[in-house]
């Protein structure tokens, strides 16, 4: 065992999203295609003879949580509760822009599950951990699994599905805030007649189809979180004049996502956006 331990928390995106329905607890029932990508989170844990979890950010994540709320600590609790722990210090890099439909929280708690259990030697398995993930964050199961999977339930079904050939991803992240609970709750009150063929799109990954599957991708959040921030729309018309595969929302917003088959248009995009109002907010990246 080492007394200190350095992770990547990887972001991630939604190929495709849709909403089976809602359950009695609040919850609601989803189908989604997720990815990760190369852009990340950096996590650093250190044994201290201090009891508890100790949390350091940089100053510009200083809007973020530092007690018992933030979802590392909530992490390391769940790890506390059941192996009793020694001390240990956090210093997260935020990397990932907060609150941009990118489980950039999940991906810490994820990365911080293994971290502990590598710091601490900690006889657990994978499936454990994914239990204990569950009652963490619906996406928190995923973020441990990684790369490209099929997420249903409320996100703790997973099915790992093959990689795609190669692709470059444009990320576009407006700082506009967007209330994932708002958006659920418009989502809930209109009808709706779009839903993504999911098996369809698992079916065109299985085959190693990209263009098939950004042809048949969609996430049927925009229909909520478009109308409430138009700003979005904007991004990913302006998205496909640089002729992706596919412009696409993640999670409930507000990051757009372009998909790329050739790199030299995914760089001039990058460079449009990278000079434009949205510099902070723009990341050319690649599937993990």
């Amino acid at each position: 065992m080492n007394d200190k331990t350095v992770i990547k928390a990887h972001g991630k995106i939604n190929l495709a999203l849709d909403i089976i329905g809602r359950r009695p607890d609040g919850y609601h029932e989803v189908s989604m295609i997720m990815q990760s990508v190369s852009l990340a989170d950096e996590l650093v844990f250190e044994k201290t003879d201090e009891a508890g979890l100790k949390l350091r950010f940089g100053s510009e994540n200083s809007i973020l949580p530092v007690g018992d709320d933030n979802i590392i600590s909530k992490a390391y609790k769940a790890l506390n509760d059941r192996f009793s722990l020694g001390g240990v210090a956090c210093t997260l890099a935020k990397n990932i822009p907060i609150a941009a439909g990118m489980a950039g929280g999940s991906t810490d708690a994820a990365a911080t599950l293994k971290a502990l259990r590598e710091l601490f030697g900690l006889d657990i398995s994978d499936s454990e951990l994914a239990e204990i993930a569950v009652g963490i964050g619906a996406d928190v199961p995923y973020c441990l699994m990684g790369g490209t999977a099929l997420s249903e339930g409320i996100g703790e079904k997973l099915t790992a599905l093959p990689a795609l050939p190669k692709y470059s991803i444009l990320l576009v992240h407006p700082d506009i805030p967007v209330s994932t609970k708002d958006v659920y709750n418009a989502y809930d009150r209109a009808p709706h007649t779009f839903h993504p063929d999911i098996p369809a799109i698992q079916s065109c990954i299985t085959k190693g189809d990209l263009n098939g599957m950004c042809e048949l991708a969609g996430n049927v959040l925009e229909e909520a979180t478009i109308p409430m921030h138009p700003e979005i729309q904007d991004i990913k018309n302006k998205v496909k004049e640089f002729a992706p595969l596919l412009s696409l929302m993640t999670g409930s917003g507000p990051t757009v996502f372009g998909i790329f088959d050739d790199e030299s248009k995914a760089r001039e995009a990058y460079k449009h956006f990278k000079t434009s109002v949205y510099s902070s907010g723009t990341f050319l990246t690649k599937p993990v």
